[in-house]
C-alpha cells in the first residue's frame, strides 16, 4: 500500500546541499550476499511482537520506534541494486565506478528509511512498526549471472508484493554485464546477465513493478527485451499491473556524465529515487527531480530530448542516445508502508 502522507519537497539548492552532504558520508559497506533465507520471519515476528507488548506496558517508552538495519529480512518489499566490474572510466576527478558505487549508498539509504513494516498486534487492535518496510535492500557490486537469477527467485518468495531493480553499468539489447576477471579489457565480454533469461522466471510473477536499467540499447526492441523481461504480466493486461521500466535507446550516458552545469547524471539520479520514495509518481519523480537540476521538467532535459553525448574511450568514439519508458508512468509509485495483518495487511 502507498503512503500517500505528503512530505516536502527540497528546492533544488536544499538538495545540492543534502547530496554534498551526502557525498562525505560514504560507508564501507561489503558487497557480500546476506543469506538469511533460512531464518524463520514468524520467529523474529514473535519475539519483535513481545518486545512491543512490553513497551505497551511502559507509558514513557510506547512511542519509541525499533527499526532494523535493512538486507534481507524475508518480509516486506524489495530493492536490489547492481553494477559491474567491467570498464570503468575516469573523466578527471571522477571515476565511473566509484561515483556508482556513491549512488548506490546513497539510494540505499533512501530506501531504507522509505517507511515501515506494521504489525497488528489483536488484543490492542493496533499496527505498531517492526522495521523498515524494504525488508531487503541490498547494492551488489559485480554479481554474476547465477547470483542475479538467485536473487530474482528470492524475491519472488519472499518480497511477492513489490521488488524493484537498478542497474548501472553496460549492456545491451540482450541483457547486461556484472563480474569478469578481466576489468580492463574491453575484448573479453563479461558473462551475460540474459533479459530472456529473467523474463523466464517471472513469466507468473508481477514481483518486479519497477526496473531502472541504466544500460545501452535497452530500450531499442521494446516491449521485447528489458522493458518485458522485468514484469511481462504487466503486457498482458496493463490495468492489473501497474508497472514502469527505464532505461535508454542506443547509448546510455556514464553516470559521471554532467546533465548541464554543475549536475552529473549522479545527482539527477538520487535526486529522483528521493522523489519516488516521498509519494509521488515515477513520471512527477522524473520532473522533480529536473526541477533539482535547474530544468522545468524532465522534457527540457537531454535526457527526455536524447542530445546529451557520450564518450566510449575503448573506440574514442562519441554516441548519443535517448532515456525510454515503458508502463503506467503515471500510476506506478514506489510504496512506503508494508503492512503485516490486521485491516490493512
Amino acid at each position: 500500500m502507498v503512503d500517500v502522507t505528503l512530505k516536502p519537497r527540497l528546492t533544488g539548492s536544499e538538495a545540492r546541499h543534502r547530496l554534498a552532504l551526502w557525498e562525505g558520508q560514504k560507508e564501507n559497506n561489503g558487497m557480500e550476499r546476506n543469506k538469511k533465507k533460512e531464518k524463520n520471519i514468524m520467529k523474529k515476528l514473535h519475539i519483535t511482537t513481545s518486545i512491543i507488548l512490553m513497551l505497551i506496558l511502559l507509558p514513557t517508552l510506547a512511542t519509541t520506534i525499533f527499526t532494523v538495519e535493512a538486507y534481507d529480512y524475508n518480509y516486506g518489499y524489495a530493492s536490489n541494486l547492481y553494477s559491474t566490474n567491467w570498464l570503468s572510466f575516469t573523466n578527471g576527478t571522477m571515476n565511473s565506478s566509484e561515483v556508482t558505487w556513491t549512488a548506490f549508498i546513497q539510494i540505499a539509504d533512501l530506501f531504507e528509511d522509505a517507511g515501515y513494516t506494521w504489525l497488528w498486534i489483536e488484543p490492542y487492535q493496533t499496527y505498531l512498526p517492526t522495521g523498515p518496510a524494504y525488508g531487503e535492500v541490498q547494492y551488489w557490486g559485480s554479481p554474476t549471472p547465477d547470483e542475479v537469477y538467485d536473487q530474482i527467485d528470492d524475491n519472488i518468495e519472499e518480497h511477492s508484493d513489490f521488488s524493484t531493480a537498478l542497474y548501472v553499468g553496460h549492456g545491451g539489447p540482450y541483457g547486461f554485464y556484472g563480474y569478469t576477471d578481466y576489468p580492463n579489457d574491453p575484448n573479453t565480454i563479461p558473462d551475460l546477465i540474459s533479459y530472456a533469461g529473467i523474463e523466464s522466471q517471472l513469466s507468473s510473477s508481477p514481483t518486479f513493478q519497477f526496473a531502472f536499467n541504466w544500460v545501452c540499447f535497452g530500450g531499442n526492441d521494446a516491449p521485447d527485451g528489458a522493458p518485458s523481461a522485468w514484469n511481462p504480466m504487466w503486457w498482458s493486461d496493463p490495468s492489473e499491473y501497474p508497472y514502469t521500466w527505464i532505461g535508454f535507446d542506443t547509448a546510455s550516458p556514464w553516470i559521471i556524465d554532467y546533465l548541464n552545469v554543475g549536475n552529473t547524471m549522479k545527482n539527477w539520479l538520487v535526486f529522483f529515487y528521493y522523489n519516488a520514495l516521498n509519494s509521488n509518481s515515477i513520471m512527477t519523480s522524473l520532473d522533480y527531480a529536473s526541477q533539482y537540476c535547474n530544468f522545468d521538467d524532465f522534457a527540457e532535459t537531454p535526457l527526455d530530448q536524447g542530445t546529451y553525448h557520450m564518450y566510449w574511450p575503448w573506440g574514442e568514439e562519441w554516441y548519443s542516445g535517448q532515456m525510454h519508458i515503458e508502463g503506467n508512468v503515471t500510476a506506478t509509485y514506489l510504496p512506503t508502508d508494508f503492512w503485516i495483518g490486521g485491516p490493512l495487511g
